[in-house]
């Protein structure tokens, strides 16, 4: 999100922009095929070009070591003298190297805030819980606050998070939040959808037991 923000506001300065994209849909974290699909059609209709599936391999630079251009992983070198590195948080797990505490993505811990070892609780952007690892300000405290509780006695479980976003982007203002595009057993869930990419509006709704367990709103 914040790249393509980055984007869009270089773009409103007159700036040709390329955005190289590593998954295989711009903001694949938060929406589906055709969510993202609208928003690559709007930002390229305004002079953006949009490179999926791709990464930066190397930057080239004068003898002044200003940038001149990048060169993709598929072998294309695209000029430029401005480049913008938006591509998320990774946990420091330095603190635990070394050590028996269990580690993934982050350092996992379980409803308590428990680490794999025996009094030994973390909370914040370096923990993982239930496969995910969500570094935002409001999680972390509320996940101190429960590891403090436990660590002195109590007992009290974390919840975990449901993802949400609300952003507006080349005037599409959207919404999502939770499960927005299941992958695994979807026989599982319920999807009802309204599906008008001409006018760039979209609407879905994921159900899994009756229940609400995900949202799109496109427009």
């Amino acid at each position: 999100l914040i790249g393509l923000k980055a984007a869009e506001a270089l773009m409103n300065l007159g700036l040709k922009i390329s955005i190289i994209e590593l998954a295989n849909r711009i903001l694949s974290a938060t929406f589906d095929d055709k969510a993202s699909k609208i928003i690559q059609n709007a930002l390229e209709s305004e002079g953006c070009s949009v490179f999926t599936e791709n990464t930066i391999v190397k930057i080239e630079t004068d003898k002044e070591k200003s940038i001149q251009s990048v060169k993709l992983k598929d072998g294309k070198e695209i000029p430029t003298n401005l480049l913008i590195i938006a591509v998320g948080v990774r946990p420091n797990l330095e603190i635990v190297k070394g050590s028996s505490i269990k580690v993934d993505k982050g350092i996992v811990v379980d409803k308590y805030m428990r680490t794999s070892e025996e009094g030994i609780y973390a909370a914040g952007d370096v923990v993982q819980f239930d496969k995910w690892v969500v570094a935002i300000l409001p999680l972390a405290t509320k996940q101190g606050l429960i590891a403090g509780i436990n660590m002195a006695g109590g007992k009290k479980e974390y919840q975990g998070s449901t993802p949400m976003n609300s952003v507006e982007l080349c005037n599409i203002p959207t919404i999502s939040f939770g499960l927005t595009d299941p992958k695994e057993n979807k026989e599982q869930y319920e999807i009802l959808e309204k599906y008008r990419p001409n006018e760039q509006k979209y609407r879905k709704i994921i159900l899994k037991d009756n229940v609400i367990v995900g949202v799109i709103m496109v427009k």
